[in-house]
């Protein structure tokens, strides 16, 4: 499986487990010039969420929640920015961003997933 396909299955994995936490999924892969998210939803309480998933498969590039850079945080930020420059009309209560860490074992099957809230807000 190469790297692309163990992301999305990655993003699957994250996916259902945010439904399962009464998560509404408003798009997933959403594309700007400036980058990509790859959830965005709803809490049931209306906060606007930005999920980044990080998937590994093995533990030879370090750890999920090692992979959030400052510049994947700038780059996080503006296509949040755009996202909410878009949403003509939509007034969201607050939004933030959080990341959904994916352990795969080897042969693919989920392993542990965490969900790390707020990791910065707006």
């Amino acid at each position: 499986m190469d790297r692309i396909e163990v992301g999305k299955l990655g993003e699957n994995y994250a996916v259902q487990f945010l439904l399962t936490y009464k998560y509404s999924i408003i798009t997933t892969n959403y594309h700007t010039r400036y980058g990509e998210l790859d959830i965005i939803a709803i809490t049931d309480s209306g906060e606007l969420v930005f999920v980044e998933v990080k998937t590994r498969a093995s533990m030879k590039f370090g750890q999920p929640e090692q992979a959030i850079t400052y510049k994947k945080r700038q780059r996080l930020t503006r296509t949040a920015l755009h996202f909410l420059s878009q949403s003509r009309g939509k007034y969201y209560r607050s939004w933030r961003m959080d990341l959904v860490a994916v352990k795969l074992n080897l042969q693919y099957q989920l392993e542990e997933i965490n969900h790390y809230k707020h990791i910065f807000d707006g």
